[in-house]
């Protein structure tokens, strides 16, 4: 068996982008793929026909890239996040107790600073709630419902279209100030 510390690794990851407008993605992925060709050592790389799922637009990429050892595989996995990879070489090979502990312990350290991020997130979504409920504001009806004030302003423009013409991007921009305005003063904050 040879060591990996040794022996570099060759591996074909598969990184995915999903989105929308498709022109965007298609950018994106162009300049991930223009980055990662900067950055390591490139092989291979194919980037596949986008497709439209649901309303969004998907695409990936396959590269196939040289890595130093297993560390620097690891790190490449955080930075990109591919959803596959596949070691192409070695086909076998043995890994010293410290080369297996680092990988782990990097892991490790990931999943805790996201489990923190997601905590932090998750007390501060509860303390917004709250601080909504405390307004008599509720969030979901926020999200789901459209804006009655502004179903209101519309209908009152239609019966007095004869007289009066404001453009619609205009009232929604005034409602859209109106309604930060009186959230913002609900909150004690004045704008």
């Amino acid at each position: 068996m040879e060591e990996i510390s040794r022996k570099k690794l060759v591996a074909r990851v598969i990184v995915e982008v999903a989105g929308f407008p498709k022109e965007h993605i298609e950018s994106v992925i162009k300049k991930l793929v223009e980055k990662i060709k900067t950055e390591e050592e490139v092989l291979r790389s194919d980037i596949f026909e986008i497709k439209k799922i649901n309303e969004f637009w998907s695409t990936f990429t396959e590269i196939e890239l040289v890595f130093t050892d297993l560390d620097h595989l690891s790190k490449f996995c955080f930075e990109y996040m591919p959803s596959s990879i596949e070691v192409i070489e070695p086909d076998r090979f043995s890994l010293d107790a410290k080369d297996f502990e680092d990988v782990y312990n990097d892991i490790l350290g990931k999943l805790h600073h996201y489990d923190m991020n997601v905590k932090n997130i998750k007390a501060a979504n509860i303390i917004f709630q709250k601080k909504l409920n405390e307004l008599g504001i509720n969030a979901e009806s926020l999200v789901k419902q459209k804006n009655p004030q502004q179903t209101e302003k519309k209908e009152v423009l239609v019966e007095e279209k004869k007289e009066i013409k404001i453009e619609e991007d205009m009232l929604e921009e005034s409602n859209k100030y109106a309604e930060e305005e009186i959230f913002f003063k609900k909150l004690g904050n004045k704008v």
